[in-house]
């Protein structure tokens, strides 16, 4: 690697540490799940809603649910099946040529080329693809995708999989990769793994920077790629190495903050033609040089342009740029171009906490949606859809999507926003949702809890407002090969008189209270096991029923936990936020029930404590920013004045 790689790949693995340095901590305190983004058997094969059967015998086997396919290789059922929940697939690479499988389980946003112009006469035009992307353009911007904001040192790319070997290979490294089957499978010479490595890509997608060069802003792009094996250490040796589960499946993990190498660009992932001819440079963002450095990665990046609306901007119009956040959008699994001889069984290729906690699955301003279905959250202006044109300076666009889910504005990050409006037909269930993240792991969901943290933002008495969400948790029981082994949905109504206009309210519900809803999931031709004993989650969201209102709900999060959180701000884990938790806090913890940042015992967790003062186990409410506590000197004060008080009672019995 040339010393100016090294140096870039320094500088973006400072940058992606410290990328959400700027955000404000009261709103995002990096409360992620375990598993953000994956690739497994679930969404590679013919299973489920995710891929199309047979898409990998074709050209270009992409599924149109967020899978895709680049290049020559091969993805075949495993050697060996019966895994469970999540079978494995066999990737093999037998050429030489680029190759990838990538999977994007945390929707990017296509802005600006999802944008549609039309004239007078109805016909489309280039619109904002031919225009520099201002701040002007705010209304017709999709804001609920931009990827998923994540901190990239709490995370690690981690690898399961297994060489395919024969018999006599397995036996003289001295390793068994199929514990789990009686005989050994019969592999033949031209399946077994030769190749010496293989590759994990993450892309991330920033904010608009001005590129002084073209006159125009462009959105910034870095891709980030791990390297698994080498000549010197092989793959079938890794593999001998590295810790296995009980199927045979090695582990191995790289730290995001660790990459093998970077480039950089301008939006050089995602993009139509004609976008890629007006906006990004040669050669798909950056031009590569004879010793594999990059000429264009400084162009049009200044410091913090990984943080929100960081980068420069255009000099004689600085107000101008539009600001959106960063975020890491797609994941892909391939191999080196001169790599031949590839012959894997992958379990799951997934970005993965390195201290896993207890969220299973989030919803939040920093996740996004993955999807959303039913014009009451999106937008689809004429002609497709009743919604009129939207005017920006002077041209009218027909958005896919707007503020029906937003998560930032032109000041900045903002909780998530639902502001759905009136669905084109009656008729219609309009739904949001994450899906994707793989988890190798079951749990016993009956002990789980959904918290939803939020407020309205209308009262519940106007008119057309909806009176409950439905939450739902999707269940992959096994390979939907048979009865029991397919998927189930459990469904809870959400009370919204249970939440106000004025404070966050926080609501707590038990998995177990979930009902078990009779329709199998679309795409699933079995359902589950109905019980929540081996609960495998893929899908988690929430929808309004045909003729339930609009939702107008401002939300700090939705999440499924593995147990039942403690109160936040009781630092001491006795069931209440009292002033014994400020007298922790100050004396430097150590502090359960930590939300903002645990491990550190810093001020965003008095503020924390400040703001759920009062609050104690199932009162599911907090008392918010506008409640009577006194600050800490006062606190001080009053704690030693009870003590004096307490003493002189005691003396005078």
């Amino acid at each position: 690697m040339s010393d100016e790689m090294r140096r870039l790949v320094c500088v973006v693995t400072v940058g992606l540490a410290a990328v959400f340095g700027g955000r404000p901590q009261a709103l995002y305190a990096f409360d992620t799940a375990n598993t953000l983004l994956g690739i497994d058997a679930m969404v590679m094969k013919a299973g489920g809603i995710f891929r199309d059967p047979g898409s990998f015998g074709q050209t270009n086997g992409n599924d149109g649910f967020n899978t895709f396919q680049f290049g020559a290789f091969a993805v075949n059922n495993p050697v060996t099946t019966g895994y469970g929940k999540y079978d494995s697939f066999r990737f093999q690479k037998t050429g030489t040529g680029d190759c990838c499988i990538s999977h994007n389980a945390r929707m990017h946003s296509d802005t600006p080329e999802s944008v549609t112009g039309f004239d007078q006469n109805n016909q489309p035009t280039t619109g904002l693809i031919a225009d520099s992307i201002t701040k002007d353009y705010l209304p017709i911007i999709d804001r609920a995708a931009f990827g998923q904001q994540f901190d990239p040192s709490q995370y690690e790319i981690q690898v399961k999989f297994k060489p395919l070997l024969q018999k006599s290979t397995a036996d003289s490294l001295g390793v068994n990769p199929y514990p789990s089957n009686p005989t050994y499978p019969a592999i033949s010479a031209a399946l077994e793994n030769t190749g010496t490595s293989f590759t994990v890509g993450l892309d991330q997608q920033g904010g608009f920077v001005w590129d002084a060069s073209a006159g125009v802003y462009k959105r910034a792009a870095d891709q980030l790629t791990y390297t698994f094996g080498s000549d010197a250490n092989p793959l079938n040796q890794m593999y001998v190495a590295a810790p296995k589960d009980s199927d045979g499946f090695a582990t191995l993990n790289i730290p995001v903050t660790s990459p093998s190498a970077v480039s950089r660009s301008f939006y050089f992932n995602f993009g139509d033609g004609t976008f890629r001819t007006d906006h990004v440079i040669t050669n798909g963002g950056s031009v590569q040089n004879p010793d594999s450095t990059f000429s264009d990665v400084t162009l049009g990046y200044g410091a913090g342009f990984q943080s929100f609306g960081g980068g420069p901007s255009d000099p004689s119009n600085p107000n101008s740029k539009l600001n959106t956040p960063n975020g890491v959008s797609l994941m892909s699994l391939g191999a080196p171009a001169a790599s031949v001889g590839l012959s894997l069984e992958i379990k799951s290729v997934a970005l993965t906490k390195i201290n896993p906690g207890s969220i299973l699955a989030r919803i939040d301003t920093a996740s996004g949606i993955t999807f959303r279905f039913g014009s009451g959250f999106t937008y689809a202006g004429a002609p497709t859809s009743t919604q009129p044109p939207i005017n920006v300076n002077g041209t009218n666009y027909n958005p896919v999507a707007t503020d029906q889910i937003s998560r930032f504005d032109a000041s900045g990050q903002t909780n998530l926003i639902f502001n759905e409006r009136m669905p084109d037909s009656s008729t219609e269930i309009n739904r949001f949702l994450i899906r994707g993240a793989p988890s190798q792991n079951t749990l016993n969901a009956s002990s789980a809890m959904v918290q939803v943290r939020a407020r309205l933002l209308q009262p519940l008495t106007n008119a057309n407002i909806a009176q409950s969400l439905t939450i739902y948790a999707r269940d992959k029981t096994g390979n939907d090969d048979a009865a029991g082994k397919g998927a189930d949905e459990w469904d809870y109504s959400l009370d919204l008189h249970q939440f106000n206009t004025s404070t966050m309210t926080t609501i707590s519900v038990p998995l177990s209270t979930f009902t078990h809803n009779a329709t199998i999931p679309l795409g699933f031709a079995n359902g589950g096991s109905g019980n929540l004993t081996n609960f495998g989650l893929y899908e988690f969201g929430g929808f309004i029923p045909a003729g339930g209102g609009m939702l107008k709900l401002e939300m700090e999060y939705m999440q499924i936990t593995t147990t039942a959180p403690g109160v936040p701000g009781d630092y001491n884990g006795n069931g209440v936020v009292d002033m014994a938790d400020y007298v922790l806090w100050r004396n430097g913890g150590p502090l359960q029930n930590e939300i903002n940042t645990p491990g550190v015992v810093d001020a965003s967790d008095y503020t924390a404590w400040r703001q759920n003062f009062g609050n104690h186990a199932g009162s599911g409410s907090s008392l918010g920013a506008a409640a009577a506590v006194p600050e800490p000197a006062a606190w001080m004060l009053l704690s030693v004045s009870i003590v004096f008080f307490g003493v002189s009672r005691r003396v005078k019995h």
